[in-house]
């Protein structure tokens, strides 16, 4: 068994990620967005398919303006990966105004 120190804690975020993309396969967004965000706490390596596949969960859960704050921050930081962008020219954002 590794200590807390131990090579094999760097594996949680990883293994977090996995279990959120299986939560998403499984058909449960909502479990998904909660292991994606929990992994993204614990510093997972490629950051943007985290977000990418969070964005994926939120926009299936029905939380559209989350969707899209992650699939942009996808899309920054990995400014060649094409994806994110496909998925942000389905958005239209709307400015509201402010209610008073």
């Amino acid at each position: 068994m590794a200590s807390r120190s131990g090579h094999r804690c760097g594996r949680v975020p990883e293994a977090l990620v996995n279990r959120g993309v299986a939560q998403m396969l499984a058909g449960r967004p909502r479990d998904a967005v909660t292991d994606l965000t929990a992994s993204l706490k614990l510093s997972p390596s490629n950051l943007e398919r985290v977000y990418f596949n969070r964005a994926m969960a939120r926009e299936d859960s029905g939380d559209l303006p989350g969707a899209y704050l992650d699939y942009r921050k996808a899309s920054q930081l990995s400014p060649s990966w094409d994806r994110p962008k496909q998925e942000l020219k389905r958005f239209t954002v709307v400015q509201k105004s402010p209610i008073s």
